[in-house]
């Protein structure tokens, strides 16, 4: 016998399709590319920092070119109206423009004019010697005022012109270099910031997905919380229906557990429970019904269905239904068997039952589980009630005992009491059966006690309750019967025990029987009395010469009559 919840029906997380990998390969995609981004961005960044600080670096040069430029041209004008017009105005704004050429800032744009590649050597030459030609100027009139201090017209004026040239091509060159750098700062900048919003739109591209992957990992979650729950309840109510069913002393008590369990595990599917009659193996009977109206006839022959035929779960619907036992559609048939018994059937109008899924596999376990609880139940109940009969029943003769009449007494008392009946007690014994057993052995000793047994279960009506009380001693109870009745009633048996030997189809020792009878008064709660007197009947009988009926009440009168007559004999 299986348990009633089999390990594969073991509570689980509801089942799940297994989940697509798109998602996570786009959210890594999203986060390589995201990254790749940050990192072109971070670099892009740097890369424009250290552009911004080289165009920043050579505009500072220009500047100072171009002021180098300036003092240049200033200083040769200068001079050249101080010479021409012999004004001071001239030589103070030739000596200021001079000392600005020995600044570090001057000489500084000078040094970057002639380390540039922009001018040629003569034109560097040239802007060298010029310089040094003003200065030397300038100290000139600083010291001798009136000495000559200008070059050959021609001379001075093309080392100016190279001069001029040589700062002005490396300020142009510096310009283009400007330009294009500032051109590509321009670039960066653009990609830079395609970048950012690239990844700033990567990024929440990748929140959205994220949150959406989060949003179905609580869902399923949550679905396969509430599915454990749903298996929790189920299991607890397996649970509870296995203990009641340990309870349950009849029939009608499992059939009303089961009802109440299977529509809780399987909540809105109708279904049945057939038991076989106590009376015969054939046909099998509703005995409970739920969720709605009855599923199935109210009685079928039992191998009519494939489950009982089988003896295991039968999913009608896959080529063999029972139409025959009122099966229609997709119905689940399941044998309440155990200890290789069969009780009945199981059945249900479940739709889900034939899926190959998890739902329909689950189904099918709880039916089973249910189908086992119950099987149990039933088993443990027959078996209490063959052990109950067994202990209540003689074993050679198959008439109650004396444990039974001990149990039963009481109630039985009651009951006559209510219904205000009479009721008598016999005491039977068989006349010289140890000779019996002596002359004839054991064996044909137990075959007159079983032949009287027969005679008696015959005899009796079906009210009367006859036990074997001792030995070779019966104990009838008689409801519904005066004691004329009932002394009626035991002649006619004694007569027919007496004639046991003759009807007998194998030769037995003649034999008789001797009875003891009593009334039982009314309102008596206990049996013991009435047994006594009746007891004392039967020895009455059995000093009498045997074979007979003796009542308590004619023995009471026979006591007395004897104790009347007593004290008379003396003198009679």
């Amino acid at each position: 016998m299986t348990s009633p919840l089999p390990p594969s029906g073991a509570p689980r997380l509801v089942s799940q399709p297994a989940p697509s990998r798109l998602p996570h390969r786009l959210m890594a995609a999203i986060m390589v590319l995201g990254a790749l981004g940050s990192a072109g961005a971070v670099t892009g960044h740097l890369r424009m920092v250290r552009l911004e600080s080289a165009v920043d670096a050579m505009e500072l040069e220009r500047e100072q070119a171009s002021r180098l430029l300036r003092t240049l041209l200033l200083a040769e004008t200068s001079l050249h109206h101080y010479l021409t017009h012999d004004r001071m105005e001239g030589m103070r704004r030739f000596l200021d423009a001079t000392a600005l050429l020995e600044t570090a800032q001057s000489q500084a744009a000078r040094q970057r004019v002639l380390l540039d590649a922009a001018p040629g050597a003569v034109e560097k030459q040239a802007l060298e010697d010029f310089v040094r030609h003003l200065l030397l100027v300038r100290h000139r009139l600083l010291s001798q005022p009136d000495m000559a201090i200008w070059l050959p017209d021609g001379e001075a004026e093309r080392m100016a012109i190279l001069a001029h040239a040589a700062v002005q091509r490396f300020v142009d060159d510096s310009r283009v270099w400007l330009q294009r750098e500032t051109a590509r700062l321009h670039l960066w900048q653009d990609g830079v910031l395609a970048l950012v919003l690239g990844s700033a739109l990567l990024a929440g591209v990748g929140l959205m997905l994220a949150w959406a992957m989060v949003r179905r990992a609580i869902a399923r979650a949550e679905t396969q919380e509430a599915a454990l729950a749903r298996r929790t309840e189920e299991l607890q109510a397996l649970l509870r229906m296995n203990e009641t069913l340990q309870a349950c002393q009849t029939r009608a008590d499992v059939e009303q557990v089961v009802a109440h369990t299977a529509a809780q595990v399987l909540a809105g599917v109708p279904g049945s429970l057939y038991l076989y009659p106590a009376e015969q193996r054939e046909m099998l009977e509703r005995a409970a019904h739920w969720e709605g109206p009855p599923e199935g006839p109210a009685a079928m022959e039992a191998l009519h269905c494939w489950g009982v035929k089988r003896g295991r779960t039968h999913l009608c619907g896959q080529g063999m239904g029972c139409s025959e036992a009122g099966c229609a559609g997709e119905t689940l048939c399941l044998p309440v068997a155990a200890r290789g018994e069969l009780f009945g059937m199981l059945r249900f109008a479940l739709p889900n039952a034939l899926a190959e899924g998890p739902p329909g596999r689950h189904q099918r376990r709880i039916a089973e589980a249910l189908a086992d609880g119950v099987a149990l139940s039933l088993a443990n109940i027959t078996l209490r009630e063959k052990l109950r009969a067994e202990a209540m029943r003689d074993s050679l003769t198959g008439l109650y005992n004396r444990r039974f009449l001990e149990e039963i007494a009481p109630a039985f008392l009651r009951q006559v009491e209510r219904r205000g009946a009479d009721l008598c007690v016999a005491l039977l014994d068989i006349d010289h059966f140890k000779q019996v057993n002596d002359g004839f052995g054991h064996a044909v000793g137990d075959a007159v006690l079983r032949r009287a047994a027969g005679l008696l279960h015959a005899t009796l009506r079906r009210s009367d309750i006859c036990c074997r009380y001792g030995g070779e001693e019966f104990l009838l109870l008689l409801p519904d019967c005066d004691i004329g009745a009932a002394f009626e009633k035991l002649e006619a048996l004694r007569e027919r025990v007496a004639e046991l030997h003759e009807s007998a189809d194998t030769a037995l020792p003649p034999i008789t029987a001797s009875f003891g009878l009593a009334q039982v008064p009314a309102g008596a709660t206990s049996l013991e009395d009435s047994i006594r007197q009746a007891d004392e009947a039967l020895y009455a009988a059995k000093q009498s010469g045997r074979n007979r009926v003796v009542s308590a009440p004619l023995l009471a009168r026979l006591r007395a009559l004897q104790a009347t007559a007593a004290p008379d004999r003396p003198g009679g």
